[in-house]
């Protein structure tokens, strides 16, 4: 079968960032070359998450900055429903962290149907 379209010119960038053990020194040569801010965790003034899942629960705590204050706990067994509660209820809360959040309600979704064990972070 013919198509009525007339050959052409055609570009395609194609980019892959997988970086294989073999050529992780390498990698990290180009970043100590190329990337001169030292990348850090930059703490939201908020507070901190410290999420568990208990019996099927996912229970979440804001601690303070220093981590040495319980300032807010909540619980559920929805972890998105959960996560998006806390986001709603909290509108001063980073941007960041907020993407943070929201990578940290997938994890504990796959923990609780048993995918995997929950890591935080």
């Amino acid at each position: 079968a013919e198509l009525a379209v007339k050959s052409g010119r055609a570009t395609f960038v194609s980019q892959n960032a997988q970086i294989y053990e073999r050529h992780w020194s390498a990698a990290e040569e180009k970043l100590r070359r190329f990337f001169k801010r030292k990348p850090g965790i930059r703490l939201d003034p908020a507070g901190s998450f410290v999420f568990t899942i208990e019996d099927g629960v996912v229970k979440a705590k804001l601690t303070s900055v220093a981590g040495d204050e319980v300032l807010w706990e909540t619980e559920g067994r929805n972890p998105e429903a959960l996560i998006r509660d806390l986001v709603h209820q909290m509108p001063w809360l980073e941007a960041g962290h907020v993407l943070y959040l929201g990578q940290e309600a997938e994890k504990l979704s796959r923990a609780i149907r048993g995918q995997e064990t929950y890591r935080q972070g």
